[in-house]
């Protein structure tokens, strides 16, 4: 098969690339920009521009019909935002071409805060105690005394990683953070900021493939180090087993009749056991290096599904007894950041970054050396443009 992979410059794109080619296919990428992992890569069959999708969708849609002419394509995977908006216009193309694509109903849904929490809620998995206000001026109405101790968390509907979530110690900052919010993003009342109880737990993600409304492969992953320490992309993570997230996480997309790849997450206490639902990313995920690395190849079983051969797979014996647990990769560029953004406050954190056993990385391959600096010189193009470690574009949040 010829497949197309989108936003080729992150490490999931990177990931699926490096496995599929390995499978004897041919794989070509696409990108806004000429550097990034699977670009700078020798298992890159070819490398096309298309407009950013966030700026304007038509032209980008437009792009992307032309490389699929252009390369004769048989299988889209996209990587990133795109994979919602492939779904809104899934018309344009085969359903060959979309066949590992979730339902646009579902990206809807999961994409969705407010939507995914009802829903989850709905089939009896816990999420964090949403403050439910008709009037951003008084919304200190709603929450708890200032001294019970309760902190906040702010989230808009749309979200990325830990863009568009925002703390708050009180009630009153709680208030202007969301009349801010409103303001900033002109949200009308249904895209209303969410405010919510902020929960103690490790971050967790149960990583799955389903076909047709059935799960073929599961994963589980717990965080031990993000880029930021409010929480969002992970920079080093530990396969593991947690049943009670596990059938959660089932249960939901079971209901939902999933279709596709996603990852959801979860904030965890292993002392109490108590967990909560946090979201679903419905498309790739960052962690799937460690999926892959850990023997749960998402990328392989994807395209035996498209293949017509996923009743191979079964995800509830042979496929997870085959999978290490305890086996830990590490985002060596994302612990850079890390590491800059706490050198003069927390020294002991330092030390923890640098100690711990690590058995993958996301971004270094000694037999594909110029992908590291491809993504490398894309952060700091990044960086640069928006002086931000964490930038956020138009249109990714609201």
């Amino acid at each position: 098969m010829n497949i197309l992979i989108t936003s080729a410059w992150l490490r999931s794109s990177y990931a699926m690339m490096r496995q599929i080619s390995k499978s004897g296919h041919k794989v070509y990428c696409c990108d806004t920009r000429k550097i990034g992992m699977c670009q700078w890569s020798r298992f890159s069959s070819g490398f096309d521009v298309y407009s950013c999708f966030y700026a304007n969708e038509k032209q980008f849609i437009k792009d992307l019909i032309f490389i699929v002419k252009k390369r004769n394509i048989d299988l889209i995977i996209p990587s990133h935002d795109e994979t919602s908006l492939l779904a809104k216009y899934r018309n344009f193309f085969t359903d060959q071409q979309l066949a590992l694509l979730p339902a646009n109903d579902h990206c809807d849904l999961f994409n969705n805060k407010k939507l995914s929490y009802d829903f989850a809620n709905s089939v009896g998995v816990n999420i964090p105690k949403r403050f439910i206000f008709n009037d951003p001026n008084a919304i200190a109405n709603v929450l708890p005394a200032a001294n019970d101790g309760t902190k906040y968390v702010i989230k808009l509907l749309k979200g990325n990683s830990s863009k568009g979530v925002f703390y708050a110690k009180n009630a009153q900052d709680v208030q202007e953070k969301v009349i801010s919010l409103i303001k900033q993003f002109d949200l009308k009342k249904d895209r209303w900021p969410q405010v919510e109880e902020y929960v103690e737990g490790i971050g967790c993600g149960v990583s799955v493939l389903y076909w047709r409304g059935k799960v073929k492969l599961s994963f589980t992953h717990r965080r031990l180090s993000e880029k930021v320490s409010t929480g969002g992309t992970s920079t080093v993570r530990q396969s593991c087993r947690i049943p009670i997230i596990e059938k959660a996480a089932l249960k939901i997309f079971d209901k939902a009749q999933y279709h596709g790849l996603a990852m959801m997450e979860f904030k965890h206490d292993p002392v109490s056991g108590k967990y909560w639902f946090i979201e679903v990313n419905p498309r790739l995920w960052g962690s799937i290096p460690l999926a892959i690395n850990s023997n749960a190849d998402f990328a392989t079983s994807a395209l035996k599904c498209v293949e017509g051969r996923h009743d191979e797979l079964n995800s509830s014996s042979d496929s997870q007894m085959q999978i290490k647990i305890g086996c830990t990769n590490k985002w060596l560029l994302g612990d850079i950041f890390r590491l800059s953004s706490i050198l003069f406050t927390s020294p002991k954190e330092i030390a923890g970054l640098w100690s711990r056993k690590i058995d993958g990385y996301d971004d270094i391959y000694f037999d594909d050396p110029f992908v590291f600096w491809g993504q490398l010189i894309r952060y700091v193009q990044n960086v640069v443009q928006s002086k931000n470690i964490n930038p956020t574009i138009d249109g990714m949040v609201g």
